[in-house]
């Protein structure tokens, strides 16, 4: 047998193995699986949520980490994309930062708009607001290269097709996109209480779907997470269930009569076995919302995974 030579390579490594992470097209894997999905983002879902939307006038817990997290410099530009009623733009303008707020929900801008101006002495100098959406042009509403310092898409990305948001957040903006996703399946599902009523469901992952895509599109993503309370607050059990309910709405919008009756049945006792009285009814909670009569014996439990890529050379 003839001895190899040192510098023989005897199997030649394939790079191109249809095995490979680099070989998937996980935009389309993400789109098909969230084909089925019965409940979609739209304008008039956000403009009637928009008269009962909590806006309380200072950030709460997750929005002081993600904004800590997005580490913007006051004298930055910013593109807040998915604004809302400004639960980031506010903080950002206070900052002293020049922020484009854009939304597809009129109701959120105009409620955004009322916000700014109780809130900043001259709005018009730190805020533009923009009516748009995910599947617009973004050029046309003037988001040109390299806009703004800044893109972000906190809590707020409305579109199934990742490779969009990544592609159109990427252009816009000089140095940086930060964006967050629910860890869950979605962030107005909490599985654990649907566990407790008899629906389990499985948990969501979009953030290592956009992980692979930007990762394969060749930027170095950051990953990390936010865990945050919620203790909410009701002015009595009916309060309770108006909340509730639209979390079965969005976990079982396809259930039988029969099927939707029984599991709001269950849903109303579990309320009724974990609704007491609040001991700091009156009082103003961190957000600066004067808390109600009755509270869930215990917080409820959120998870954000923070995402963000570096878009300069």
């Amino acid at each position: 047998m003839t001895k190899p030579e040192a510098n023989h390579i005897p199997h030649e490594t394939d790079f191109t193995s249809p095995y490979s992470l680099q070989t998937r097209d996980w935009n389309r894997e993400w789109m098909d699986a969230h084909a089925y999905r019965a409940h979609k983002d739209s304008k008039p879902y956000w403009n009637k949520r928009s008269k009962t939307f909590d806006s309380a006038d200072n950030p709460s817990e997750y929005v002081r980490t993600f904004l800590k997290m997005c580490n913007i410099s006051p004298d930055e530009t910013v593109f807040d994309m998915g604004c809302g009623t400004g639960s980031t733009t506010i903080p950002l303008a206070q900052m002293g930062c020049k922020v484009v707020a854009a939304d597809f929900s009129d109701g959120m801008l105009e409620q955004l708009q009322a916000r700014a101006h109780r809130l900043l002495d001259h709005p018009e100098r730190h805020i533009t607001i923009k009516n748009l959406s995910w599947e617009e042009d973004w050029s046309q509403a003037g988001m040109l290269p390299n806009s703004f310092d800044v893109a972000l898409a906190s809590r707020s990305i409305a579109t199934d097709n990742f490779d969009s948001v990544i592609n159109k957040l990427s252009t816009v903006a000089r140095r940086r996109c930060c964006i967050t996703l629910p860890t869950s399946i979605s962030p107005r599902i909490d599985v654990g209480i649907l566990h407790d009523i008899g629906i389990d469901l499985p948990y969501g992952r979009a953030y290592q779907y956009v992980w692979n895509i930007l990762v394969n599109k060749g930027y170095e993503p950051e990953c990390r997470f936010i865990e945050s309370d919620r203790r909410d607050t009701y002015n009595n059990e009916e309060d309770a269930w108006g909340s509730f309910s639209r979390m079965l709405d969005a976990a079982i919008p396809n259930a039988r009569p029969e099927e939707r009756d029984i599991y709001d049945t269950r849903m109303r006792n579990w309320i009724r076995n974990h609704i007491v009285p609040n001991e700091n009814a009156g009082k103003l909670d961190d957000r600066g919302e004067v808390q109600k009569a009755l509270r869930l014996d215990h917080p409820r439990k959120f998870s954000w995974a923070y995402v963000s890529w570096k878009t300069s050379k």
